[in-house]
C-alpha cells in the first residue's frame, strides 16, 4: 500500500496540493461514519452540499472510497 501526504494510506495524484489534502480529509472523515448527511458533512468542510456531492461522486467513480450517495435522503452511506 502506498502512503499519501500524511501516511494514512491515501495516494493523491492531484496536481494541486490543497486539493489533495481536501480529498484525503474527505476520505478520512467518511471512514468514521456508516452514514452521514451531505448537509452536515458540507457544513463541517465549509463547502456547499452540491460541491461535496460532486467531489464524493468523483471519489466513488475513481474507486477511492466505497460508498453510495442517496440523493433522495441526502445521505452518504459507506460500505466497509
Amino acid at each position: 500500500m502506498e502512503h499519501g501526504v500524511h501516511g494514512y494510506g491515501h495516494v493523491c495524484y492531484a496536481k494541486n496540493e490543497s486539493l489533495c489534502v481536501f480529498v484525503c480529509a474527505l476520505t478520512q472523515f467518511l471512514e468514521s461514519y456508516k452514514s452521514v448527511t451531505l448537509n452536515s458533512m458540507a457544513s463541517s468542510f465549509d463547502v456547499t452540499s452540491d460541491f461535496l456531492d460532486h467531489e464524493i461522486a468523483e471519489l466513488i467513480v475513481a474507486g477511492r472510497i466505497n460508498a453510495k450517495i442517496d440523493k433522495v435522503a441526502g445521505v452518504i452511506e459507506t460500505s466497509r
